[in-house]
């Protein structure tokens, strides 16, 4: 066998190369127990066990890779020996259970390796085994893993109770500051995943480099004394930026069974930034409110309702000349000046049930007990309950001495005005009285002297009917004068009774209205050869006799200024306006629906610059000898439209007609 074995022990050097390169953790070891002398090696076996090729090559497996002489217990070349034995003997292949085997490292330290070993046969020609083709899978961090979950075992309670703690806490292992735990709390705050775990502190953190935090920490570990820190700002990579949070730490540090000196540090801590945040926006709030209550002049109280005690702001003590910022309620009602006091006390009594809100809103004076100045004091307050029971209450006081003043002044100042108004309508009242008997002396006394100075001149008239022509005309120009009298007093007696009488209204069919006047103008329109066109006018609420009157006055209008030589043509027409279309006019009432009645002729018309003037009473274009009639028939157009809350207007231009627009209501309202 040695000879057999010594004939095909050397291999080429192109057979070396190619099992070099081979793939797998290979040796390729001699079938010589008991020295086992490796023959070849491939290069990922070499890297994985930390040798080079010139270590392990010709040399016996146990001396290439002795066994590890710190752990006397350790059998492992004993297993792989039985192993190689086995497979020379049977020629058959040999798989190990799961092996510890420690290797040495260049400083030649052994290191704690778990390996899985098959050992197959490399036969000759002869059927003989004449090698040994040793193949590793190196599974110590599996095994390390299971070791560990061996031993967390145990504290699976204690680790649920850690993840589940409701602060976050860290661990973390020697002066690198290893992270060695985090609970999901943990990981929420820091914006990291789990992969962290495992990591130093500082790769996970770059930006907390410079921040002395990692010196803070290791301090803890050199020293073993614990450290406490509130509110320290931090500036984390959070939510892909650099954000500023408040954290409260309490670093501990930690022990290893065995171990006397710390080998690590657990942390606990918490973010509170929004308390932080918070209480900085309220601090600012606070000052936001002082200097909004100075600039307002503003005093602030409390006051405990059981104890009597109150204690007020700057401005309550300069108001109530008062030397503290505390004192008795019986001290502040004793400013109270003491004509108000009884109605103070019964405010802040009927405010003590809790049933009516208590709140309370009263004005009072305080008497300067020196100056014996009058201050008017303003308190808004609201007392706060203990169930039914008032235990408190609080307020602002406001120094409203110049609006209670102001507010007298205009007070007086509108009874004056008061008064004075209601001695001018006295006045008018009585002149309005003087009027009515104005217009019944001229409506009985001037017009019955005026019948009889018609009457004689028709007498006279008859016994001079053989005068001479210029005696007739004489008396032709005193009939046509008493007949300009009697047209004139009428019509202001007409105008100066025109007023809305509500128990007057009624629906008015404004096509009944045209018709009536039509059949009393019968002989007039007939003598023009007139023609009047209407159609479709709306029913609306009114003084028949008005509408009448109305009517009546702009038709006899457009007859009376007709074009000499063209038959007068008055068109009628009516729309309803949307309420979009009233502003603007004054006269109009708001939300009533109104119509537009427009009366159109095709007169001689006039300056549209004298479209206001018309309507004013006496005002006339012409003359009376062009023109007949006393100057106030459009004055009460004007007046009767006014009566029925509407608006009336006039546009023209000279020798091209004049078109009348009367705004009415449909509806009539209590105004």
């Amino acid at each position: 066998m040695r000879e057999n074995s010594t004939n095909t022990s050397h291999l080429s050097s192109r057979e070396m190369r190619i099992f070099e390169v081979s793939p797998g953790h290979n040796l390729l070891i001699k079938a010589d127990p008991p020295v086992f002398t490796i023959v070849a090696a491939s290069a990922s076996h070499l890297k994985l066990t930390g040798k080079r090729l010139h270590d392990v090559l010709g040399k016996g497996l146990f001396e290439a890779f002795p066994p590890n002489p710190d752990n006397p217990e350790d059998t492992s070349d004993k297993d792989l020996r039985a192993s190689f034995m086995h497979v020379v003997a049977t020629g058959e292949s040999h798989q190990l259970p799961v092996q510890r085997y420690d290797v040495s490292n260049k400083e030649n330290v052994f290191e704690e390796r778990y390996w899985r070993i098959a050992n197959c046969p490399v036969k000759g020609d002869d059927g003989s085994v004449e090698f040994i083709l040793n193949s590793l899978q190196d599974i110590t961090h599996d095994v390390n893993s299971k070791h560990w979950e061996e031993r967390l075992k145990p504290l699976h309670q204690a680790l649920n109770l850690y993840r589940q703690a409701p602060m976050p806490i860290q661990l973390f292992k020697g002066l690198d500051l290893i992270i060695e735990l985090a609970n999901d709390l943990t990981l929420k705050m820091w914006d990291r995943t789990s992969e962290v775990i495992g990591k130093p502190f500082l790769e996970a953190f770059p930006e907390l480099k410079e921040t002395g935090f990692i010196e803070l920490m290791q301090e803890v570990i050199h020293t073993g004394v614990s450290k406490t820190f509130y509110e320290t700002p931090i500036r984390l990579h959070r939510n892909g930026k650099n954000e500023l949070g408040y954290f409260t730490f309490e670093y501990q540090p930690y022990y290893e069974e065995g171990y006397e000196e710390p080998t690590g540090l657990l942390v606990f801590s918490n973010e509170v930034t929004e308390q932080v945040i918070n209480r900085e926006k309220i601090k600012q709030s606070e000052l936001s409110l002082e200097l909004a209550i100075e600039i307002a002049e503003l005093g602030i109280y409390a006051v405990d309702v059981q104890s009597g005690k109150a204690n007020y702001s700057r401005k309550l003590m300069e108001w109530f000349n008062m030397p503290e910022s505390h004192c008795l309620m019986a001290e502040i009602f004793a400013k109270v000046h003491p004509d108000d006091l009884q109605e103070v006390y019964k405010v802040i009594v009927r405010s003590m049930d809790s049933a009516a809100g208590g709140k309370h809103n009263l004005i009072f004076r305080v008497l300067h007990p020196v100056t014996k100045e009058i201050t008017y004091l303003s308190s808004i307050g609201q007392m706060q309950y203990d169930g039914d029971r008032a235990v408190s209450v609080s307020g602002v006081m406001q120094n409203v001495t110049s609006q209670v003043l102001a507010q007298k002044e205009i007070e007086d100042e509108v009874a004056l005005r008061t008064k004075e108004l209601a001695e001018v309508n006295n006045a008018l009242i009585q002149n309005n009285r003087e009027l009515e008997q104005f217009a019944y002396i001229a409506s009985h006394d001037l017009q019955e002297p005026l019948r009889k100075v018609t009457t004689f001149t028709q007498l006279l008239n008859l016994k001079l009917a053989d005068s001479s022509d210029e005696v007739k005309l004489y008396i032709s120009r005193v009939q046509s004068s008493i007949k300009r009298m009697s047209e004139l007093i009428r019509d202001v007696l007409d105008f100066s009774q025109l007023n809305l009488n509500r128990e007057g209204i009624e629906p008015v069919n404004l096509n009944q209205v045209i018709m009536d006047v039509i059949a009393e103008s019968q002989p007039e329109i007939e003598s023009s050869g007139a023609q009047i066109n209407y159609d479709s006018l709306p029913v609306i609420q009114a003084v028949p006799l008005q509408m009448k009157q109305l009517f009546s006055n702009l038709i006899s209008n457009s007859l009376k200024f007709s074009r000499k030589g063209m038959k007068p043509i008055v068109n009628i027409r009516s729309q309803r306006l949307k309420k979009n279309r009233l502003h603007g006019y004054k006269g109009l009432l708001p939300d009533v629906d109104y119509y537009s009645i427009a009366v159109e002729d095709n007169g001689i018309g006039f300056n549209n610059a004298h479209a206001e003037r018309i309507f004013g009473i006496f005002q006339r274009l012409h003359s009376k000898q062009e023109f007949e009639g006393t100057g106030i028939g459009l004055a009460i157009c004007r007046k009767i439209v006014q009566n029925h809350f509407g608006e009336i207007h006039a546009s023209s231009s000279e020798n091209d007609g004049a078109v009348f627009t009367v705004m009415l209501p449909e509806k009539q309202t209590n105004q």
